[in-house]
């Protein structure tokens, strides 16, 4: 940086452009990190969710409740579900 604004004797000319190349290396790692965790986190739901199938004996009516259920949910909550409201909900029913 200090080499950059020697060269260009004006900190307004060179800050900018410093700024956001650095802003956007910065943002592009993150970017890449966020997409692998969330395949990973994609996987691993596909996974349960098969498991959970497989185990399962539920009718399309049923499925489709749930399914309203946690869109419900997920919109009320803003995606702040925890397991135990999960089980609370199923122990009701």
């Amino acid at each position: 940086f200090y080499i950059g604004y020697l060269n260009t004797k004006n900190a307004g000319g060179f800050l900018p452009e410093a700024l956001s190349a650095m802003l956007t290396g910065t943002l592009d790692n993150f970017a890449g990190r966020m997409g692998s965790l969330l395949f990973k986190q994609g996987v691993d739901l596909n996974v349960l969710g098969q498991i959970i199938a497989y185990d399962t004996d539920i009718d399309e009516g049923e499925y489709q409740r749930l399914r309203g259920r946690a869109i419900r949910d997920m919109k009320r909550t803003n995606g702040r579900i925890s397991f135990k409201d999960a089980l609370d909900f199923q122990k009701s029913v």
